[in-house]
């Protein structure tokens, strides 16, 4: 006959999780939680009233970025004027170790 206790995950914080039952238990050094930080870069439109974006700009930015482990996870335009895309901002994010 096999016996199966089943533990539920009560709280985590970045470093202890505290599992239990009947009986509470406090696991140390246990990294549940993934760290991140992050970086916004601007990516200037071009042109008399913006909307002209440099796509080799653009490109240069996102490899240089993904080179050194950042990863993109949100873009939007800011609009100025009469609609046009005066700049981009890009988000990136990375894992803290």
């Amino acid at each position: 006959m096999h016996y199966c206790l089943v533990l539920h995950v009560i709280f985590c914080s970045a470093n202890n999780a505290y599992i239990g039952g009947n009986i509470r238990y406090r696991v140390e050094g246990v990294n549940i939680m993934k760290r991140y930080e992050y970086q916004t870069k601007s990516i200037d439109a071009k042109g008399w009233n913006g909307g002209k974006v440099n796509l080799e700009e653009l490109d240069k930015v996102l490899n240089e970025m993904g080179c050194q482990g950042w990863r993109l996870v949100e873009k939007t335009a800011s609009n100025e004027g009469m609609g046009n895309t005066r700049y981009i901002l890009c988000v990136f994010e990375r894992e803290l170790e």
